[in-house]
């Protein structure tokens, strides 16, 4: 982080920011074992090319023999990096960076600054606090935190302590029409389209992924490149669970890179993503996906979105960084994901819709469970009790599989004395309270 020792700030020109997001603005010279690398920032994406010492003194116009072997002790001695094990964080600033990137040695990192590319032409927050209300209707806040969230957390990040923590994903549904892309795009255009992929099937699956470095990547499950719902379902929770992730690019090096990847899913159908039943999350301080059905609009033109686009940067330093200050930063460490995300009516019915015969077997007696047992101050089933549940209310042949699945979603644990029942000696099981008490709560809420 900013206040680590033994931080090398390293700059061969001087230029801005803004000026620095088109063009190719700074190299630097490491060495990595044997091997000397120029360090490249093109467009605010790094890259490292092998080169020579020779080639070295030439870019930096050396003639005197002297300089030559002072710049060499000085690669060799003092600016060795692994790179193959190299961490490259990039730092997403809506405030004007005042460096293009700084150098860590002794952690092995590069931090690379990325301005925010939106203009300041256009100061009415209305605008914005008028087109939130139309799309998040209700979920409005949480919309306001999610996105003051993208926007701030990467720079608040850097300079206090590191999370290890990424946003939610945002998943849309609605008709056509109804502006998921509209939304996207804007959100994409915050630090530039060299941070925001427009992802298709090939892109998803194949092996060069550099769409893993964007800040933010839009898949429209409406396109005809649509990935298998159940597959994309799994790598996203693949990717989301790795702090670290490796870019490969086609004849390049790979590259590590701190994951702050997040997902903007948009489909015309109610289930833009397959979903597991069983993993429906809680609570809103562990939900990964923020879903929204976004109504018809109540208007939108070019001229709207024109206003949208000019007056987002004056929303976000005013409106936006309060709402990450005040309603953020105070609770990240309560929840799982940068900030606590609903779990919305749209999200429910998802989730609900792809129930299994098992799913709806294991709601069913966490009611009888919770209703039967627990609520009366038992904890105890016999075998015979747990048979004739079998028989009568399930599709097992006898307890025996039952008994069997119970003990694998741990609602049971065999008791290893017998108990006595209505002034009968039983044999039988412990209920798990803990557990089921905790999907009676989730199941209920899904019933909403």
């Amino acid at each position: 982080m900013k206040n680590e020792t033994q931080i090398v700030t390293t700059k061969t020109d001087v230029i801005t920011a803004n000026e620095a997001t088109e063009t190719l603005f700074t190299a630097e010279f490491f060495r990595s074992g044997t091997q000397y690398y120029q360090l490249c920032i093109s467009n605010t994406k790094i890259k490292f090319e092998p080169i020579t010492f020779a080639q070295i003194c030439n870019f930096m116009d050396l003639q005197n023999e002297n300089e030559k072997r002072l710049i060499k002790l000085d690669l060799d001695q003092n600016r060795q990096i692994i790179i193959e094990d190299l961490t490259v964080n990039y730092v997403y600033c809506i405030d004007e960076p005042q460096e293009p990137y700084i150098v860590n040695f002794a952690t092995n990192t590069v931090f690379v600054f990325v301005p925010c590319c939106l203009p300041n032409t256009n100061q009415n927050n209305e605008i914005w606090e008028n087109y939130l209300l139309d799309r998040f209707e209700k979920y409005k806040p949480d919309a306001k935190r999610w996105i003051g969230a993208y926007c701030y957390f990467s720079q608040w990040e850097y300079e206090n302590i590191s999370y290890e923590k990424r946003l939610s994903n945002l998943l849309l549904t609605g008709a056509r029409g109804t502006g998921k892309s509209t939304f996207a795009l804007l959100m994409g255009s915050i630090f530039g389209k060299y941070h925001f992929g427009l992802l298709d099937n090939e892109q998803f699956s194949s092996k060069f992924n550099s769409w893993k470095s964007n800040k933010l990547d839009f898949i429209d499950e409406s396109s005809e490149y649509t990935r298998e719902r159940k597959t994309m379902y799994q790598a996203l929770k693949m990717h989301n669970g790795n702090n670290i992730v490796g870019i490969e690019r086609k004849g390049k090096d790979l590259i590590f890179q701190k994951n702050q990847t997040t997902f903007i899913i948009a489909s015309n159908d109610s289930t833009p993503i397959f979903t597991v039943f069983d993993e429906m999350p809680d609570n809103e301080k562990t939900n990964q996906f923020f879903t929204i059905e976004f109504k018809e609009l109540n208007e939108m033109n070019d001229t709207i979105i024109r206003d949208l686009e000019q007056s987002f940067y004056h929303y976000i330093q005013t409106e936006l960084k309060q709402v990450f200050y005040n309603e953020v930063v105070p609770y990240i460490n309560t929840n799982r994901w940068i900030v606590s995300t609903p779990i919305t009516e749209t999200q429910i019915k998802m989730y609900n819709i792809n129930k299994t015969q098992m799913d709806y077997l294991k709601e069913e007696i966490t009611f009888f469970f919770k209703e039967e047992y627990l609520n009366n101050g038992k904890t105890f089933i016999s075998n015979q009790s747990l048979n004739e549940y079998a028989l009568d209310n399930t599709k097992h042949k006898s307890d025996t599989l039952l008994k069997g699945d119970l003990i694998k979603w741990d609602f049971i644990t065999v008791a290893l004395k017998p108990k006595n029942v209505n002034g009968k000696t039983m044999r039988g099981f412990n209920i798990n309270v803990g557990e089921v008490n905790r999907l009676y709560e989730k199941y209920s809420g899904n019933k909403q």
